[in-house]
């Protein structure tokens, strides 16, 4: 079985290390480097942190090539976690975050420009994404295409103030954002053979920043020093995500006969 996976960092693991390729702060535990474990699926990570859906088909990323380029005909199975930085869906938490702070607040006016166009719409994004597929499909024409959601970052839990920097109106936002993106998922994928939807927004719903469990990490430094970066999945998450995964291609093995 020949396991492809394209992304950002939710899918990359930034953080987490050791790092696979450290150029693109792609992690070997990050959620395709387990999955291909315990399917003994031979594995081609493809994923990169910052990288946005317009990086898998047609836009270098600095030195990397799109990531479409490194897809085999006879791919098995792609996992595709992507669209976030199209929006800014965690680098706006991100700039929330270091701008609510007197101390770090003209950081944010640095990061500003370069956190993604988080005026882009839905609808928009939802062609950008059946493009990505429709260019999937005809790389790798008999593929499963598994579209992999981001983890919950803000859930019911989130505690403006207390659990992280943002208040309730940003907390809020972020929501929306998140909510838009599902949503921008299951249009992508609505009607596409071969195509499904993991639904890992709703599975981590009750493992966001301030809950019992959280599957991601909140607002910190410590990546300054090469350690977690804020707002993206943990050790855990990935962990989950990649058992989430199993389970869903399981399903769909069983289904196929």
């Amino acid at each position: 079985m020949r396991l492809i996976s394209l992304g950002s960092s939710f899918a990359a693991g930034p953080g987490l290390k050791p790092y696979r390729f450290a150029h693109a702060s792609r992690s070997e535990r990050n959620y395709p480097s387990i999955l291909a474990e315990r399917l003994g699926a031979e594995l081609v990570d493809l994923t990169s942190s910052g990288s946005t859906l317009l990086n898998i088909t047609e836009s270098a990323q600095g030195s990397l090539p799109p990531q479409i380029e490194g897809i085999p005909n006879d791919a098995d199975i792609i996992t595709i976690t992507s669209g976030g930085n199209d929006m800014a869906y965690a680098g706006q938490i991100m700039l929330d975050s270091v701008a609510a702070s007197w101390l770090t607040w003209p950081v944010a006016l640095l990061l500003k420009g370069r956190v993604g166009n988080n005026n882009i719409t839905e609808s928009e994004l939802v062609l950008r994404f059946r493009d990505v597929i429709a260019q999937i499909k005809r790389q790798a024409p008999k593929a499963i295409i598994i579209l992999v959601e981001y983890l919950t970052l803000i859930g019911p839990d989130y505690r403006p103030g207390t659990d992280g920097p943002l208040d309730s109106q940003q907390a809020q936002a972020a929501q929306r954002r998140a909510a838009m993106l599902q949503r921008v998922y299951m249009e992508a994928a609505k009607d596409q053979d071969r195509c499904s939807v993991l639904p890992v927004a709703d599975a981590s719903l009750q493992h966001g920043v301030g809950s019992k469990e959280p599957w991601v990490t909140g607002h910190g430094w410590g990546m300054i020093l090469g350690g977690p970066v804020p707002w993206h999945p943990n050790a855990l998450g990935m962990e989950k995500v990649a058992d989430l995964l199993h389970r869903h291609i399981d399903r769909l093995v069983a289904e196929r006969g």
